[in-house]
């Protein structure tokens, strides 16, 4: 028989409890955490306990069952259900709440839902990009607790859309940049994702790129601050020759060109060219300014075509040179890409990967 752990000292809500309960649950009471962790029947199916209890002490009660790596869910008796405190408990178990005062319907309901929903998967020593992609590609429905030693997140999936994340204080998408930035991570997946709008706009192409832009340049600060300063020659240094006007096709100063071309250089591509049709400001890398000025009349054509018959912008346009090249074109509201793809590259991951990032883009 599976036992469920009250960690209350509250007699009512005990009594309360016992009575509802399904014929194949056992309920046992303890004043603590440490007293039921100390027990032979450690760990429960599930523990309950008030709200009161469970944010108490730095949410005591549901970082001792994580730091244990128990993975057992916790049932929040109270009259409400604030955001800070569902965000808060998130980060520590699979949860859910429940009015004390509720019918027995709803408690037994309750109850089942979070044992069939607790951790279903505790997952290690993989990347936490490539599961991410896994999860949108196979449309799963879950949420993702994320650890990264003391670090906890969690990421919620919808039919493998993400739509929220936490890792306090942030929420969202800045939750979610930080938390692909981890690793290595350990990975526990609940079968159950409590949020059904999204807060998160971008696509999770985009966060994967741009979180890990991030954690690379937060790498190179860490570094450079370690190291050591290279002391002044004694005599005067020679005259500084005058720096280059800057290029207008420089992305140095630009991140979403910079994750862009992070994208293409992971991907073996290196022959590019970025466009801005407005003032014609390029950044070209190994193009023929032939091949490239060929690619943008087919695209303006493609384009015309497209609001002339009323059927919007194509998503990506591949172009076969007489050389035998392939080109990949991608256009945004406000910069065209054109890069030479190899024989084993294949457009439409590749396009599906860089067109958030093309479309958020105002420059080369």
């Amino acid at each position: 028989m599976r036992v469920i752990t009250l960690i209350s000292d509250d007699p009512g809500l005990a009594e309360t409890i016992g009575r509802h309960l399904p014929a194949d649950l056992q309920l046992e009471t303890a004043a603590g955490i440490d007293e039921a962790m100390g027990r032979a029947s450690w760990p429960p199916a599930l523990v309950i306990t008030p709200l009161a209890a469970a944010l108490a002490h730095d949410c005591r009660i549901p970082a001792r069952i994580d730091a244990a790596e128990a993975r057992v869910p916790v049932l929040v008796a109270a009259d409400e259900a604030p955001r800070e405190a569902a965000d808060l408990l998130a980060q520590y178990a699979v949860f859910d709440f429940i009015a004390p005062s509720a019918p027995a319907a709803a408690l037994q309901e309750a109850i089942v839902t979070l044992l069939e929903s607790s951790v279903h998967g505790h997952i290690s020593g993989v990347s936490l990009a490539s599961f991410l992609q896994l999860v949108e590609l196979d449309h799963k429905t879950c949420s993702l607790r994320i650890r990264q030693g003391e670090k906890r997140g969690v990421l919620y999936f919808r039919d493998g859309e993400l739509l929220d994340a936490v890792c306090l204080p942030l929420l969202g998408e800045e939750a979610a940049l930080t938390i692909v930035g981890w690793a290595p991570v350990t990975i526990d997946l609940c079968a159950h994702c409590p949020r059904t709008e999204p807060a998160i706009d971008s696509p999770l192409g985009y966060i994967l790129i741009e979180g890990a832009r991030r954690q690379d340049e937060e790498k190179e600060k860490e570094e450079s601050a370690a190291s050591e300063p290279v002391p002044e020659p004694a005599s005067p240094p020679p005259p500084t020759p005058e720096a280059p006007a800057a290029s207008a096709a420089s992305p140095a100063d630009d991140p979403l060109t910079t994750a862009l071309l992070d994208a293409l250089e992971e991907e073996g591509i290196s022959a590019l060219a970025l466009i801005r049709p407005e003032d014609g400001a390029a950044l070209t890398r190994e193009l023929a300014p032939e091949a490239i000025e060929t690619a943008r009349l087919l695209v303006d054509g493609a384009l015309e075509l497209g609001r002339d018959l009323d059927y919007g912008p194509p998503e990506r346009v591949v172009i076969e040179t007489s050389g035998g090249d392939r080109l990949l074109a991608l256009a945004g509201p406000a910069v065209q890409l054109f890069a030479r793809l190899g024989d084993d590259h294949a457009p439409a991951p590749l396009a599906a990967a860089l067109s958030p990032i093309i479309k958020r883009m105002t420059r080369p």
